[in-house]
């Protein structure tokens, strides 16, 4: 099989193609009988044009096949397959910046408001906590770009926990996953910030006096 034009894009190697309905066009120029358990000595050649159209949509891939019939002349046909989806984790398991979240658990009994890099992203009543219900926290597109450097702060706007969040800092692999996190215990409960994975134990401290003042 020749070269096919999808449009103006030739189809003889991979090809980034836009979405829209395009017309196909591609010149046949060698054949052989595939169906014949005898190979043919001298493959069939001619030049033949098909014709065809086919529409591209977002999430799938493309194959262009061209066949011959009997007083059918040549025939078109275009097959269409989901993509793969991409995997959240590159080949070395580096988590893409677009994959990549921030999670707050507010386990303190006071009001909190999360900022990252000092542009506000939400107010987090006491208990509550983004990522502990099986969601995936703050999605990376609600987000500034990164690197973050995430506060979690009282109303009066006192930073009570800071954790820095850097491109390429979310590993996750079959057996490991790793990210970054920061901590603060209060007289009045436990604040965590990360990304990647939650923190574990141990149990919270006391604090100290006066650091649950507004």
């Amino acid at each position: 099989m020749g070269t096919w034009i999808l449009g103006a894009i030739p189809l003889d190697a991979p090809a980034t193609i836009a979405l829209g309905h395009y017309d196909l066009a591609g010149v046949v120029d060698l054949i052989s009988d595939v169906s014949s358990t005898v190979p043919s000595p001298i493959p069939y050649r001619l030049v033949t044009t098909c014709l065809g159209e086919m529409t591209v949509v977002a999430g799938m891939s493309i194959t262009i096949k061209a066949s011959f019939g009997a007083g059918k002349g040549c025939i078109v046909s275009v097959a269409t397959v989901p993509d793969a989806p991409e995997s959240s984790a590159g080949l070395d398991g580096v988590v893409p910046p677009g994959s990549m979240t921030l999670s707050v658990q507010n386990g303190s009994n006071l009001e909190v408001t999360v900022f990252v890099n000092d542009l506000y992203v939400t107010t987090l009543a006491p208990g509550e906590c983004p990522a502990c219900q099986g969601d995936d926290g703050i999605l990376a597109r609600s987000l500034p770009p990164l690197p973050w450097q995430a506060e979690v702060r009282t109303q009066s706007g006192r930073v009570l926990v800071a954790s820095p969040v850097r491109s390429g800092d979310v590993i996750r692999t079959s057996n490991s996953w790793k990210g970054d996190a920061a901590r603060v215990d209060l007289s009045c409960g436990r604040i965590d910030v990360w990304s990647g994975p939650p923190l574990a134990g141990p149990a919270p401290g006391q604090g100290t006096p006066g650091d649950c003042a507004p």
